[in-house]
């Protein structure tokens, strides 16, 4: 392995190793968690958006859609890189790839497990809503959508 080849590998492990050692410092410090995903992940966020504004999903309905796919190809590339004898160059691309996505989805969206609640940040109590605040809520939906179902046009299939 030359030297040239080895630097994707060395920046991708930098990278994750950033995105790991960023979400175990959220999960202890709400301040900087906040913070986090305000000012780093929220510029990562709009770059992923752009990139996934094309396909009818979020990105990480790509991710989770594409994990059997993935497996499946992985699996193949395993099974001809045993046969043809190149398991160390297959293992170190399966390795990259994972740690590219694992930091993306934890740039994208892990950190925003350890945010502070959106109750706290706004000052709102939370409490359950009691059965009449349900029925009255529910016919105020039906009526409003009584109101504009004529506007809707349906196929013949109903659709």
């Amino acid at each position: 392995m030359t030297r040239k080849s080895k630097v994707p590998m060395i920046c991708i492990s930098i990278l994750f190793f950033f995105s790991v050692v960023l979400l175990l410092i959220c999960r202890n410090n709400d301040l900087f968690c906040e913070w986090c995903c305000r000012y780093l992940s929220s510029p990562i966020r709009l770059i992923s958006a752009y990139f996934t504004s094309i396909l009818p999903f979020s990105l990480a309905e790509v991710l989770v859609i594409s994990i059997i796919p993935l497996v499946f190809i992985v699996l193949i590339a395993l099974t001809v890189s045993i046969f043809k004898k190149k398991f160390k160059i297959f293992c170190g691309f399966t390795l990259m790839s994972i740690m590219i996505l694992s930091s993306i989805y934890i740039l994208n969206f892990g950190l925003n497990y350890y945010r502070t609640p959106i109750e706290k940040n706004l000052n709102v109590k939370r409490i359950s809503p009691d059965n009449e605040d349900l029925i009255s809520t529910c016919n105020i939906l039906i009526d409003e959508i009584e109101k504009i179902l004529p506007q809707i046009s349906f196929k013949e299939s109903g659709a």
